[in-house]
């Protein structure tokens, strides 16, 4: 797929889709610039739903309140990722919010931005990724099924979705799981949703995310970068607040300071793509 052409096989698939899932890798800033440049395209082919990964529902009011109201905060888009993730402060992935609602000031049809993930409970962390800690932490039960199910609600209301989720949550097809590492009873995002619309959903591999099988593979930048750090992210906050709700402490020790949280995002590795 060329480069020019990326937005209009993206249109091109909502012509016999309802969802299209965009599966990144996390923290390139291209996949949201991406994202922004199609949004008035994106309403003309019926869609009315993005679908965010880093959103959490029990902030769907906000998120409603934000999108479809006359001024716009961007201290309520910063909050409500805070919410999701305390280890992210990262401005495009806030930004989505600031998009829809500058475009729904030009139409009385809106647009939303769903959240499809829920707030995890890491106090309950004991540790281990043993099935009894995890279902602690991930409390609402499997969290593709979550997501699933906030998806199909979307659906049911009217319109179409635009999903941008990690590629191994967007693959539909089953073989990919082999190249996940994952067992293979494990049941994605992309499959769940299949199961309720068949036929009707497909899953990009966005700008070199995985290797493996999917309805487009698609690349929408010459060049990539890292997401941009917002500095403003812990701003007015307890560092308490951070420590006990510091996500996968088994990937990433938790920092004791803000000065130690800085230097983890500093730090960070993002697997940028490589143009092909």
């Amino acid at each position: 797929m060329t480069i020019g052409g990326a937005g209009r096989a993206v249109f091109d698939l909502f012509e016999s889709h309802d969802v299209v899932l965009l599966g990144e890798n996390h923290g390139v800033r291209e996949n949201f610039e991406f994202i922004r440049s199609m949004i008035p395209e994106l309403h003309a082919a019926g869609v009315r739903y993005i679908a965010l990964e880093f959103a959490a529902n029990e902030e769907q009011h906000r998120a409603d309140e934000l999108v479809l109201g006359k001024k716009y905060d961007a201290q309520v888009s910063r909050d409500m990722l805070f919410s999701y993730n305390v280890a992210w402060p990262y401005l495009e992935y806030q930004e989505v919010h600031r998009h829809v609602w500058m475009f729904n000031q030009t139409t009385e049809d809106k647009m939303r931005v769903l959240h499809a993930s829920y707030i995890y409970d890491w106090s309950k962390w004991q540790g281990t990724r043993e099935q009894d800690s995890m279902t602690s932490v991930m409390h609402k039960g499997d969290y593709n099924q979550f997501r699933a199910d906030r998806i199909s609600e979307a659906i049911a209301q009217g319109g179409k979705v635009l999903g941008i989720f990690g590629a191994v949550h967007a693959s539909r097809d089953k073989r990919n799981l082999d190249l996940f590492r994952m067992d293979r009873s494990i049941q994605t995002l992309g499959m769940r949703l299949e199961q309720t619309f068949p036929g009707r959903i497909a899953s990009v591999n966005l700008n070199g995310a995985s290797e493996g099988f999917w309805d487009l593979d698609l690349f929408t930048s010459h060049t990539f970068s890292k997401c941009t750090v917002d500095r403003n992210f812990l701003n007015g906050r307890n560092f308490e607040e951070v420590k006990a709700n510091w996500p996968d402490p088994d990937w990433t020790e938790c920092p004791a300071d803000k000065d130690a949280f800085w230097r983890i995002i500093a730090e960070r590795k993002t697997s940028l793509p490589s143009v092909r």
